[in-house]
């Protein structure tokens, strides 16, 4: 493991989100925890630990290193995964620094993995910043019927999809939002971004009524309905009362 120069701050920060991770993914085993992580609308951060690595590791999870926390202090305790396997252990990962592009081979070691992160507090490098310069744009352009509803990254290289909605979601009816492909680089600037936000229709463009066909992101756009609210109140260990029928 070759050594690097962390600063106190994300030295601290490694360990504790490692020592929390490993604390939640003990919390995680008992069966009372376990019922409120089900019924519980707000929860969804999960843990995965088996001894042996038996199961596939993919490139990109985060990963916590099980054995090392609280006994070694390394940037690498909570990582992500760059490829399956290390130099001599074949149960081992290849493990990429956050927000670096420093790898480690690491063996001899058992792995948390955490999923239910959303993946926009995961970002790194010019996505992370094409999402800043993003909001500058919209903020700019001061549209406020179309609000932003969503940013996903596309698989092609430099292409990003951002979902538009109506505000409040529609009035009448339920309105889906519509896409814009924006082509970016570390380069790309707010203005650029803006003009191509209104050539594809950004705060002209007529929303559709929803339907089954949409399955993009619903950001800032909160919807309850009875049995979820139900569900949270009793993970919560709040009883309700039986339903009553009103007095005539």
């Amino acid at each position: 493991m070759r050594d690097r120069k962390d600063s106190d701050r994300e030295r601290i920060l490694v360990n504790i989100a490692a020592l929390l991770a490993q604390e939640l993914d003990s919390l995680h085993r008992i069966p009372a925890v376990q019922e409120y992580m089900r019924t519980s609308m707000l929860h969804h951060i999960q843990t995965e630990w088996d001894l042996m690595n038996k199961a596939k590791f993919n490139k990109g999870d985060l990963v916590v290193c099980f054995t090392s926390t609280g006994r070694q202090q390394n940037p690498y305790l909570i990582s992500f995964v760059e490829a399956q396997g290390s130099k001599n252990d074949p149960n081992g990962l290849l493990l990429r620094a956050i927000g670096t592009q420093q790898m480690c081979d690491y063996g001899n070691e058992s792995f948390i993995r955490i999923t239910g992160i959303h993946e926009k507090f995961l970002w790194e490098g010019d996505k992370r910043t094409f999402s800043v310069k993003l909001h500058k744009a919209i903020a700019k352009l001061d549209e406020d019927w179309h609000r932003f509803r969503g940013l996903e990254f596309s698989s092609v290289e430099g292409l990003a999809v951002v979902y538009i909605g109506e505000k409040y979601g529609g009035i009448s009816e339920r309105t889906k939002p519509y896409p814009i492909e924006i082509k970016f680089n570390k380069r790309t600037t707010v203005k650029n971004i803006m003009e191509q936000m209104k050539a594809q229709g950004y705060g002209t463009k007529k929303f559709e009524p929803m339907d089954e066909t949409y399955t993009g992101p619903m950001e800032n756009l909160s919807s309850f309905t009875r049995e979820s609210l139900v569900r949270a109140l009793e993970g919560k260990g709040i009883k309700l009362k039986p339903e009553q029928e009103a007095k005539p």
